[in-house]
């Protein structure tokens, strides 16, 4: 009977990986994101017919097993990509250095090589009937497979940990460039983290009862279980996720734009010398094309002063109160630079040092602002209001509100009108 679901759940990851793989055809070429992706469900569906092999054609298993450990060893470095892809602040494609992310597959090859020289009667013993294996070439065969699952268990950990250092650095330039996330802000990658890591624990516990000499079939249904949930959230939500800066890259009319502006002097009493000037100009397009860690490298070679970032501070403050410039729903952090004639990394210094915020909570700030007096009126409803103050979903002006004014907007509306 296990046995039966165990084929059964299999299939069912198989048969969706394959309809994935049939969708993404079309789209690789507007999204190479979806190269990556594609090769997800591509390995998916190859470990996860493990089972139906062993059940249809038991003398080609220890063939597929060999094959199989491809898969392994680059789900997750394929993972990696695809997150590389959703988050790019600029419009992404493969390159040659991705290759180095595949080099474990050489050490994959040769212990395929070990496993497809052993003889049907070594096969048997070790992948059929368990037996115990204490010498020889079959030992060699067993070791270098036992490093491997213990390679792929690091090679996990470790992929895991820089995903989830990608996504926390992708949602502060997020909230540092855009006042609007929505669908952008993949919240849904830490769910498919959270299945891999019960993966992860499955098969360390898998290992350790093969090594205490116990059945653990429940341990293969959960596995395949597991991989059924992998897929069917990737095909839920990867099938529809666009890299999260489509729409918004840059375009180089925009980056010229930015370099041609003269970021200081409008503000200043005194003119600038043309050397402050380019260096204004250098840090903009550094502030385009480098991702930046920490506040102090982000701006350690910065020229804005104190008095100059009031002024910033000031001037962008005034184009809220006289411009509504909060209230456009795709208001951008270079939008504002362009609209006030500042640079956009000058703004972003200002913003996290002087007026200790981000863009996304500036703006969102003043959005608030606007909407708490048409609340109190109750001459609309919350989702209009919402819209009309520069949201583009009910659920993101709700929780922004709840977070500035610590209720929700009917608890609020009921507090002032009692």
């Amino acid at each position: 009977m296990n046995e039966h679901v165990l084929v059964a759940v299999s299939m069912m990851s198989v048969g969706q990986a394959a309809l994935c793989i049939t969708l993404l055809i079309g789209r690789t070429m507007k999204h190479p994101s979806n190269i990556p992706l594609s090769l997800f469900f591509f390995v998916s569906g190859i470990i996860a017919i493990t089972p139906v092999i062993a059940k249809i054609s038991p003398t080609f298993l220890v063939p597929y097993f060999a094959l199989s450990l491809f898969a392994w060893l680059s789900i997750s470095p394929i993972l990696w990509l695809y997150i590389s892809g959703l988050t790019s602040q600029t419009p992404w494609q493969l390159r040659k250095q991705d290759g180095l992310h595949f080099i474990p597959l050489v050490f994959a090859l040769g212990v395929s090589l070990l496993m497809l020289n052993l003889s049907t009667a070594e096969e048997h013993a070790i992948f059929v009937e368990g037996q115990e294996i204490n010498s020889g070439y079959p030992l060699v065969v067993v070791m270098s497979v036992f490093i491997s699952i213990l390679f792929w268990l690091v090679q996990s950990s470790v992929y895991a940990v820089k995903i989830v250092r990608r996504l926390l650095a992708y949602q502060r330039q997020l909230k540092q460039l855009f006042a609007n996330n929505e669908n952008r802000e993949l919240a849904w990658v830490y769910w498919v983290l959270g299945v891999v890591g019960l993966a992860w624990l499955s098969m360390v516990v898998m290992i350790l009862a093969d090594m205490l000499g116990n059945v653990y079939l429940f341990g293969s249904i959960l596995g395949a279980l597991l991989s059924l949930t992998l897929v069917w959230t990737f095909a839920l939500w990867g099938l529809r996720q666009k890299p999260g800066f489509d729409g918004r890259y840059l375009s180089q009319l925009e980056i010229k734009a930015t370099e041609e502006i003269r970021p200081i002097d409008s503000l200043s009493t005194n003119d600038t010398d043309t050397s402050t000037i380019k260096e204004s100009n250098h840090q903009a397009t550094e502030y385009i094309n480098q991702k930046q860690n920490t506040q102090n490298k982000k701006y350690a070679r910065s020229a804005l002063g104190e008095a100059q970032s009031k002024r910033i501070a000031e001037k962008i403050n005034l184009a809220m109160i006289e411009d509504e410039l909060h209230l456009d729903p795709s208001i951008s952090l270079h939008k504002l630079a362009r609209h006030v004639a500042i640079s956009p990394n000058y703004i972003s210094q200002t913003l996290n040092e002087t007026m200790d915020t981000n863009f996304f909570d500036f703006i969102n700030k003043w959005r608030i602002e606007t909407a708490k007096p048409k609340i109190i009126a109750n001459e609309d409803s919350v989702l209009n209001i919402a819209y009309e103050v520069g949201f583009n979903a009910r659920s993101s002006f709700y929780k922004v509100f709840k977070r500035e004014t610590g209720k929700t907007p009917t608890e609020y509306r009921k507090l002032h009108a009692a």
